[in-house]
């Protein structure tokens, strides 16, 4: 009996290519924001491209922007918000980047980002090693 082997192109033929698209999301909720505001402060992220990865710059500013480009349900741009915590005697509201540094701790932005590569595909579990030679 002749054993048949999988093709992989036909079963990616086969699927729904929105399916293979289509990033993957997830809801984080924010702690210290939720007890502070006393409703839950959930983030709905998603992962980033290959693309969008590659133009992010290194350090702080790398961190906000992932920030600013994946999160789906929070408006940084708000004029409201950035009004409201703009400081006294300041002619011109915050930027989406500084309402970020207001709302979030450093901490809370770094594991923000990691939930965010984590989606992206950067955890050890993404692809796994079936055999060695």
């Amino acid at each position: 009996m002749k054993e048949s082997k999988i093709n992989i192109v036909d079963l990616l033929l086969a699927q729904d290519a929105s399916k293979i698209r289509d990033l993957p999301t997830a809801q984080i909720r924010i702690t210290r924001l939720s007890d502070i505001i006393g409703a839950d402060f959930c983030l709905e992220i998603r992962a980033l491209t290959g693309a969008e990865i590659e133009s992010m710059p290194d350090g702080m500013e790398g961190i906000d922007r992932k920030i600013l480009t994946a999160v789906k349900n929070f408006d940084f741009t708000d004029t409201q918000l950035r009004g409201k915590f703009t400081p006294d005697g300041r002619c011109t509201p915050l930027t989406p980047t500084e309402l970020i540094d207001v709302l979030l701790l450093p901490g809370e932005k770094i594991q923000i980002v990691r939930k965010i590569n984590d989606l992206s595909g950067y955890t050890d579990d993404a692809v796994e090693v079936i055999k060695k030679n």
